[in-house]
């Protein structure tokens, strides 16, 4: 049965308990046996369950069409709950300057009615889309009124000068599209959402996903596993060149710490437990490992109270 929520009637039945639960992911997470009386199938970490019928062409298609939690759902028939399995904090990075030279700047708009302490604020975000992705640069919020809010809306359109301004088209916001269309030549566009904000965000995911991942020739990258994970999110494999380390030496230099201390100290007796001791080794090379370039200091001391990085002294 497909699985589309941890809720579905598959989820409900099992929470009951008393059934034999047989999962037949698209993708085998790891090395599996089924057991059908005499005949015992198995398949390795990384197969998919019918190349004939969905190869990895097919797979990584749905994997952009569906996004992660969809992917997860419908084809792993192991859905993860809404609010933790759509976006990962690891996704995202901090800068410390905007984007030098975006090819498009955007502002969106979610606008409130009144200026009340029980009222939300009005908050506008403004995006630029660059080479390398997209980057949130400005988040504005405020409890206004509404001549608050058009003032407040023409003054961060001269500041950004952006290409779209993108407007909720509903309440207060519909008054705000009408006012900026009679009284400015702005690009404002009205915008009116479909769905809820989970399954709108759910939709968005795979668009989020890392586009390249730097990686060295070790034999640990150069895996057919490996190869089927970035093939099957769309992500680039970019490789340095094979004798040249010095291409890429900052990741030369963790890998070989990452092999050391970690991989090369540890069984790994199943997905999970790989998970929990990498997990484990993360934290301490970031929060307590002393590192020499940094004055014998662990990454962590340098991150000022905003969570940004800051230059070693």
């Amino acid at each position: 049965m497909q699985r589309l929520h941890e809720h579905d009637l598959t989820g409900h039945l099992l929470a009951k308990g008393g059934w034999h639960h047989l999962c037949l992911p698209a993708i085998a997470e790891e090395r599996t046996e089924y057991s059908f009386g005499a005949v015992t199938k198995s398949r390795e970490a990384g197969a998919l369950l019918h190349e004939a019928r969905e190869g990895a062409a097919e797979i990584a298609r749905a994997k952009h069409e569906l996004g992660s939690y969809g992917f997860a759902a419908q084809y792993q028939q192991r859905p993860a709950p809404l609010g933790g399995g759509l976006i990962k904090p690891g996704w995202f990075r901090r800068d410390r300057t905007p984007p030098a030279a975006p090819k498009l700047i955007v502002q969106s708009w979610d606008t409130a009615h009144k200026s009340g302490v029980d009222n939300d604020p009005s908050v506008c975000g403004t995006f630029a889309e660059t080479e390398g992705g997209f980057a949130l640069v400005d988040i504005y919020r405020a409890k206004l009124d509404f001549p608050d809010l058009t003032r407040a809306a023409l003054s961060l359109a001269q500041r950004d000068h952006p290409h779209a301004i993108l407007i909720e088209d509903k309440a207060s916001g519909q008054s705000l599209i009408q006012a900026l269309k009679r009284e400015t030549t702005l690009p404002v566009v009205g915008i009116r959402p479909v769905g809820d904000k989970l399954s709108r965000m759910a939709a968005a995911s795979a668009a989020i996903y890392p586009t390249t991942i730097r990686v060295d020739q070790g034999t640990e990258f150069v895996s057919r596993d490996l190869d089927l994970w970035a093939y099957t999110k769309g992500v680039v494999l970019d490789f340095s060149r094979p004798g040249k380390p010095t291409d890429n030496a900052f990741t030369e230099a963790f890998n070989g710490r990452f092999r050391a201390e970690c991989l090369n100290q540890h069984w790994f007796m199943s997905h999970e437990d790989a998970r929990e001791k990498m997990e484990g080794w993360r934290k301490y090379y970031n929060e307590e490992r002393p590192h020499g370039a940094i004055g014998q200091k662990a990454p962590v001391n340098l991150l000022d109270h905003d969570g940004v990085p800051s230059q070693p002294s």
